[in-house]
């Protein structure tokens, strides 16, 4: 018998199908691909050896993958520049030799402090709580007078870092040393300085004494005025209801928390940056 040849149009035809058939596997299979890599997301770098490798995860952020992420935020954030950012580097280095080091504001929450001081367009800040004066330093380079207050109670040790910090920089920061609330009223019984721009880290059990106190005088904070507090995270000891159970310090800070949140006055945006930062503007109507 005889075997019967397909015809030159069909075997034509069979082999095209087959093509397309491969191209469709091959392109599945980028898709595939290109879709599994589109699905890396911050679960899977948190456990990525390429991008936590030996980190060692920072107490005020919590993880190692947090820890990451800030550093690489700090590299790509501006701040002070020439004599300034001199400046700052010294009473970096100064400070990371005292026991209390940690407390150093550092590069990134100094690069937002700047920004909102640039936002605000402030004049004139003041500061409560000066410590070794990383952040007054930084928010005067944003183009502010700088008044900073603090009693230097129990760490007298800042205060030669934060002076000489101050010449170094050649900036406008005053410092007026001596319990907060005496200052602040002193202030605005002299009536020379309305502030534009005030930012908060101080004592934590007086944080709303310092808050009303400024909410209460336009003599001391101008309508259109904000208020910028460090530390309302602690640690991410508010999360926790068995340690604000027993813990002051963190009671008083969520205390300060719900205080601002519950009054009518202020727009307030906490945000999770370092140990947590909070900024407090007048809304519209009061600053009328």
């Amino acid at each position: 018998f005889s075997v019967r040849q397909q015809p030159t149009h069909l075997r034509t035809s069979t082999t095209m199908m087959k093509l397309f058939v491969l191209l469709g596997v091959a392109l599945a299979l980028l898709l595939s691909s290109t879709a599994a890599g589109s699905r890396y997301t911050s679960i899977d770098a948190a456990d990525d050896e390429e991008v936590v490798g030996k980190v060692l995860a920072d107490p005020l952020v919590g993880t190692k993958l947090g820890t990451v992420r800030e550093r690489f935020c700090a590299e790509l954030s501006d701040g002070a520049e020439g004599q300034a950012s001199e400046a700052l580097k010294w009473i970096e280095d100064q400070t990371r030799t005292l026991e209390s080091g940690h407390f150093l504001t550092g590069h990134l929450p100094a690069s937002v402090l700047q920004t909102l001081v640039m936002l605000q367009k402030a004049k004139r800040v003041l500061e409560i709580g000066s410590y070794t004066g990383y952040s007054a330093v930084a928010m005067a380079a944003a183009g502010a007078e700088v008044t900073t207050i603090d009693s230097f109670e129990g760490d007298s040790s800042s205060k030669g870092i934060l002076l000489e910090g101050i010449r170094r920089s050649g900036l406008p920061v005053k410092l007026e040393e001596g319990k907060a609330l005496d200052v602040l009223a002193r202030l605005e019984k002299d009536g020379s300085a309305r502030f534009d721009f005030v930012f908060i880290d101080a004592d934590k059990s007086q944080q709303i004494d310092y808050y009303e106190f400024l909410m209460g005088h336009p003599r001391l904070l101008s309508p259109d005025g904000a208020i910028c507090v460090d530390n309302t995270l602690w640690y991410s000891r508010v999360l926790n209801p068995s340690v604000l159970a027993g813990d002051e310090v963190t009671q008083a800070i969520m205390a300060f928390n719900r205080h601002v949140r519950e009054d009518p006055r202020s727009f307030v945006t906490v945000i999770p940056l370092r140990d947590g930062l909070t900024v407090i503007q007048r809304r519209r109507q009061e600053a009328q």
